[in-house]
């Protein structure tokens, strides 16, 4: 074989002797170096090092194996369950302020024929059932866009971002509820709260979050995936539970005020429990774009859902 460089040898395979007699040693090149010329030599790879992105592979599947989700799931539906019945008996209460009646639940002597108590209390049943709704509402009604996006947001920026926005969300409607009971404001001033907590995708978006995080950290098909799935789900049961327990509790001892701090605090507690014990599930990759198209395929997913639950 005769090469293109000046530091190459002519080189003949065939067997021949030297001046001397002797047989010919291997070949070399112009420094002294021998040259193999062995095939399985030439196509010998020596093992590459380890990448960066396999190696921060290897390591988030190792980290994600003790995700503890349950933990954050269960105080933040203790917390939303503990503080949405409160609301409640604070308007019943104020309006029969309002109206100057004694917050009784029986009718009066003037019995039900007579247009007494019964009469007085339906009417209050239905303004507070009124207030309920838009409570209700204007709190649903903002959280269909941020549901319909967050799922490519979180996997653009890590699943618990989602979780942070849910629980200041959260945290917010309970500072103006908080507001609102204690100076008496005017109740309209709580559709501020409710609307706040909406624009953040509400108790949907946690639970949608933390799903996935389930997922991102167990395999599919297997049986771990099963039991996070059923952990979950059984604290957001619990919290859910407790927290209408203990909102009764509560109001009777301590007022209006006091469960919506505790409330509060248990959101504080979520965020640095996420912060510091849950790690991030979705690994460093390039960002996925957001885009209208998303948008639009999750109206149509919305819809169909929606026209399939009517019928």
């Amino acid at each position: 074989m005769i090469g293109n460089d000046s530091a190459d040898l002519v080189y003949d395979p065939r067997p021949t002797l030297r001046d001397n007699g002797t047989a010919p040693g291997p070949p070399v090149n112009s420094y002294g170096a021998i040259q193999n010329h062995s095939i399985n030599h030439k196509h010998q790879t020596s093992p590459q090092p380890e990448t960066k992105d396999e190696r921060h592979s290897a390591n988030h599947s190792r980290v994600c194996g003790w995700v503890c989700i349950e933990i954050p799931v269960f105080l933040f539906f203790l917390s939303l369950n503990n503080s949405l019945p409160v609301t409640q008996y604070y308007l019943t209460a104020r309006e029969y302020r309002d109206l100057g009646v004694p917050n009784v639940t029986g009718c009066s002597e003037g019995g039900e024929g007579e247009g007494g108590g019964a009469s007085l209390l339906d009417t209050i049943q239905a303004r507070v059932s009124t207030y309920t709704m838009y409570l209700n509402f204007l709190g649903s009604l903002p959280a269909i866009l941020p549901v319909l996006f967050m799922g490519s947001i979180s996997h653009r920026y890590g699943r618990k971002v989602a979780l942070y926005l849910v629980s200041l969300g959260a945290m917010a409607r309970m500072a103006v509820f908080t507001l609102v009971f204690h100076y008496e404001w005017r109740v309209e001033y709580l559709y501020i709260g409710s609307v706040l907590e909406g624009m953040t995708g509400g108790f949907g978006c946690f639970l949608m979050s933390s799903y996935t995080i389930v997922a991102d950290a167990t395999k599919e098909g297997g049986s771990r995936r099963a039991v996070k799935i059923t952990l979950t789900e059984a604290a957001t049961m619990l919290g859910s539970s407790a927290g209408l327990t203990m909102s009764g509790y509560w109001v009777r001892s301590l007022g209006y005020v006091a469960p919506l701090l505790f409330s509060a605090g248990l959101q504080v507690f979520v965020i640095i429990f996420l912060f510091l014990f849950v790690p991030e599930t979705v690994p460093s990759s390039p960002p996925t774009p957001i885009s209208c198209s998303i948008l639009l395929k999750s109206l149509k997913v919305f819809l169909k859902v929606s026209v399939y639950a009517l019928h």
